[in-house]
């Protein structure tokens, strides 16, 4: 991953974000980043936990059961991956080191260059119209209680009493969350298979002109040797 490329850039604005949440992994303890990030994390669990209790309540009622169920399932699958992600931060230390130093990822010509080109502006439009989806549906959860009957955006059956707004603040607070942090981690993953479909592209070409030779500048030692780089390469794409 090249620096001044598409996806570099996208990778950097998607560290941007997670370091605020505080879930970008670091080398080092950092206990501002460590606070953040049980923050977000406890606001997130709590959330589906209330969820939870509402499914609970209403097990029997299908259309509630639906209803809780289409914000529950997203909220619990991105708990996962956060818990993967932390559980995992080694090897993603090992890819991003690698994406970023190895020297087989840099286009080696304009035909090469194209492909990383091409792969970052898509990973890019992906990442603008994934993230405009989850704000308008985050707008229209906040716009929700102005044309419903109860004022919380999630339906929660339990009295609150004075404290309603609170829990509106909660729950606005958790679905910003849970949203911003699910674009990161899946537009994370989108830039690295981005970053590994170009580069198989790159492998691909390069084995196509394996053969391909000036007349005076073939030998069997620069065939070999371009084998072997294509090993080489191919070596680091699956690692």
């Amino acid at each position: 991953m090249a620096p001044h490329t598409d996806l570099f850039t996208a990778f950097n604005f998607i560290r941007k974000f997670l370091e605020i949440s505080g879930h970008w992994p670091h080398t080092t303890l950092s206990i501002s980043s460590e606070l953040r990030s049980f923050l977000s994390f406890t606001s997130s669990l709590i959330f589906f936990v209330t969820n939870m209790m509402e499914i609970v309540l209403h097990f029997s009622d299908f259309k509630d059961l639906a209803e809780n169920m289409s914000v529950t399932a997203p909220v619990f699958a991105y708990i996962v991956k956060l818990v993967v992600f932390k559980m995992k931060r080694r090897e993603f230390f090992r890819m991003v080191e690698m994406m970023t130093n190895a020297k087989t990822f840099e286009p080696r010509s304009e035909a090469h260059g194209d492909f990383v080109k091409t792969m970052g502006k898509t990973c890019i439009l992906v990442m603008k119209i994934y993230g405009g989806i989850c704000a308008v549906v985050v707008t229209l959860y906040a716009c929700l209680s102005l044309s419903s009957e109860t004022v919380l955006p999630i339906k929660f059956s339990y009295d609150f009493g004075s404290w309603v707004y609170g829990m509106y603040a909660f729950q606005m607070t958790a679905i910003m969350n849970v949203a911003l942090n699910t674009v990161c981690l899946d537009m994370l993953a989108v830039c690295f298979m981005g970053t590994a479909i170009a580069q198989l592209q790159i492998l691909e070409q390069k084995i196509h002109d394996l053969t391909k030779f000036d007349h005076e500048d073939y030998s069997p030692e620069e065939e070999t040797r371009r084998m072997k780089q294509c090993v080489v390469h191919h070596t680091d794409i699956i690692k």
